[in-house]
């Protein structure tokens, strides 16, 4: 049994890399013969540009699909940035979802990365899109209110959630909300209500 504890995401190659080459080294001291690690030479899904240094250009020009798509320039940026090389499948359910999107009331940009999360990956509730898909909860806050209650009503549908489940799954996102936005006066000595930076 190996532990290894403590670390971040950002460092979670690294990390994996030394377990695999210490097992890898033990079970060839057992005389199994196993190559090391090599997680250094696997792109990252939507990182394969050919080199950090070819990303802002790659940016700039989705930046441009985008916006030939109809999204604003910002949203399509961002999205271009967020998605990487995926942006391409993100952009392509756009262009397929224009009426479902205005069905539900969600902006396109907003559809896309909902429809994106939900095929590609894993996406199971709102809390989980706004919080671990799209870091809108702890980053854009505003963004998040704007956006939840169409959120809700297509994942209710795409999902096949009855009334309960809906109810059950939009108490926990204004829930996560008020934790994200409430600061309360014994954690921080200030009034509560006020909001945190």
């Amino acid at each position: 049994l190996l532990t290894i504890a403590g670390g971040k995401l950002t460092g979670y190659r690294k990390m994996a890399e030394k377990v695999v080459d210490m097992v890898a080294r033990d079970l060839g001291q057992a005389g199994r013969s196993f190559k090391p690690c090599n997680t250094d030479k696997i792109p990252y899904s939507g990182g394969d540009f050919g080199g950090s240094d070819k990303m802002p250009a790659f940016v700039e020009d989705r930046a441009q699909r985008g916006v030939k798509l109809g999204l604003a320039e910002e949203d399509a940026r961002r999205l271009a940035r967020r998605y990487g090389t995926n942006v391409d499948v993100v952009f392509n359910l756009l262009a397929s979802g224009r009426d479902r999107a205005e069905a539900y009331g969600l902006r396109p940009d907003v559809y896309a990365e909902l429809a994106y999360g939900l095929r590609h990956e894993m996406v199971a509730t709102p809390s989980d899109f706004f919080i671990r898909r799209t870091g809108a909860l702890y980053f854009d806050i505003d963004w998040v209110k704007e956006n939840q209650d169409a959120v809700i009503r297509y994942m209710a549908a795409a999902c096949g959630w009855s009334e309960e489940e809906t109810e059950r799954h939009a108490r926990e996102l204004e829930a996560r909300v008020m934790e994200a936005t409430v600061v309360e006066e014994a954690d921080t000595g200030l009034p509560a209500g006020i909001v945190g930076a």
